[in-house]
């Protein structure tokens, strides 16, 4: 297990304070509708794997 610094770790819980994660559904509505939108995908490599 990777071990980081608390300055890392406090701006990690920052961020996940103001970001909204969202379904693949949710994208798909959104897509349809034609909504302008920014998607970041931060999974990790075995979430990535799992499809």
């Amino acid at each position: 297990m990777k071990h980081h610094s608390p300055q890392f770790l406090k701006i990690v819980e920052d961020a996940k304070a103001r970001v909204r994660e969202t379904t693949v559904s949710e994208v798909v509505e959104k897509l349809k509708r034609g909504d302008k939108f920014t998607l970041v995908d931060v999974r990790e490599d075995s979430e990535w794997a799992a499809g």
